[in-house]
């Protein structure tokens, strides 16, 4: 796999060409180090941009862990204090206004997903990329961004409900739901790693996109392990290890770092079977 494997450097103006051959693991925090302004500025603009329909998920979480443990009225268990805290101002704002916000993000949420996907991914290839380029690519496949953007909440949604839904007197048939819940959540994640970054690489239509992404969740079946080992680990780090740190890494790094692993490790399965065989046919962006 690229991560732990040999790496040679891409022609720079700012490199040696007969550079020196590293590993993927040094590589990848090199070009962190090298980005990690402009990944902050990308984060703070997809964050601002998701964040009402992000916040979703943390207040279902909580409201389901608390409807479903001993915890009373009186001893309500917060799991991510962080976010609580970051999202306390918006608590002040009328109702219609959280709806009208969570409406837009949600709308915006896909045609953002992919504005910061081509710049993680130029990032990802030692490829030039202007902060600019997360509001131009959002544009230029804002169709595209739309469609996977209300995919991904209704599957995700759709998911969950079956996963943590409870219907007395369903035992057994309950379970096999469940568990097929799982199941098609951990491929339909796994898909999603190729949705986006196939969208601002080549010249596909939605149903190709799908299709091939199904394809990469069983061909890049190591790699997309690695790539959901990344992003539970910056999860953890972000919202779980230390709460009150989430105020600060989640608007600053989390989507960048996690989106930057995930595209890592992924983009080379999409570059062997797609990029490869088509660079010459005027596919390519």
């Amino acid at each position: 796999m690229a991560l732990f494997g040999k790496y040679t450097y891409k022609d720079k103006p700012d490199l040696l060409p007969d550079g020196p051959e590293k590993s993927g693991f040094v590589t990848f925090w090199e070009i962190i180090a090298r980005k990690f302004g402009k990944m902050i500025i990308v984060n703070l603009i997809y964050f601002a941009f998701t964040l009402p329909v992000m916040i979703v998920p943390f207040l279902n979480v909580n409201a389901y862990y608390n409807a479903n443990t001993a915890a009373t009225a009186e001893a309500v268990v917060d799991i991510f204090p962080g976010v609580s805290l970051l999202i306390a101002p918006l608590t002040y704002l009328p109702t219609a206004a959280h709806i009208v916000l969570l409406a837009i993000s949600a709308l915006l949420y896909g045609p953002a997903t992919m504005g910061l996907t081509y710049v993680l991914r130029n990032f990802s290839q030692e490829r030039h990329s202007w902060v600019s380029d997360f509001f131009s690519r959002g544009l230029s496949n804002f169709k595209q961004g739309l469609f996977f953007g209300i995919l991904d909440i209704f599957v995700f949604t759709s998911l969950a409900n079956g996963i943590l839904g409870n219907l007395p007197g369903f035992g057994t048939s309950l379970a096999i739901m469940r568990a097929l819940c799982i199941v098609a959540l951990a491929v339909y994640w796994s898909m999603r790693h190729y949705f986006y970054t196939m969208a601002v690489t080549v010249n596909l239509n939605i149903m190709h996109i799908i299709r091939n992404s199904l394809m990469f969740v069983f061909l890049g079946f190591w790699r997309n392990l690695v790539a959901v080992a990344i992003s539970l680990g910056f999860f953890f780090l972000v919202f779980l290890w230390v709460p009150l740190l989430t105020i600060f890494t989640w608007p600053l790094i989390f989507y960048s770092f996690t989106g930057f692993g995930v595209i890592f490790m992924c983009y080379p399965v999409i570059d062997k079977y797609i990029v490869k065989p088509i660079e010459n046919s005027g596919a390519i962006s």
